[in-house]
């Protein structure tokens, strides 16, 4: 019984090596884009500022 042990011990330490190590996670490149406005409507002549927003919500650096 003790024979089958040590072979089962020394498979195992052989294919440690080949077994890939760490956390793998998929990549999500993402962005996000918010619009406003300081007024919803305007006269003629009038000005509107915008503000953008764009956010990268992936997981991407």
């Amino acid at each position: 019984m003790k024979h089958w042990n040590m072979v089962l011990v020394l498979v195992a330490l052989l294919l440690l090596p080949a077994m890939p190590a760490g956390v793998f996670a998929q990549d999500g490149a993402a962005l996000s884009l918010s619009l406003s406005a300081d007024k919803s409507s305007a006269a003629v002549g009038e000005n509107i500022t915008y503000t953008y927003l764009i956010s990268s919500t992936g997981n991407v650096t």
